[in-house]
């Protein structure tokens, strides 16, 4: 999935489709990019379940790169 990091952008998609993975990855390249800062960054997920989920991922994501 390609999003436009110059626009908003929406993931909308079924269960185990990589989700999680794209806002993850796309995430890292805002960040990396110097595109935004983290507080500037909104994700929103419906469940607690996928936060957590989400949450967990970004950090373990820098932690291995810094």
């Amino acid at each position: 999935m390609n999003i436009n990091l110059e626009k908003d952008g929406i993931i909308e998609a079924s269960a185990g489709t990589g989700k999680t993975y794209t806002i993850q990855e796309t995430v890292k390249e805002i960040l990396s990019l110097g595109k935004a800062k983290t507080e500037e960054i909104l994700i929103l997920t419906f469940t607690e379940k996928a936060t957590i989920e989400l949450k967990k991922r970004i950090k373990e994501r820098f932690r291995k790169r810094y």
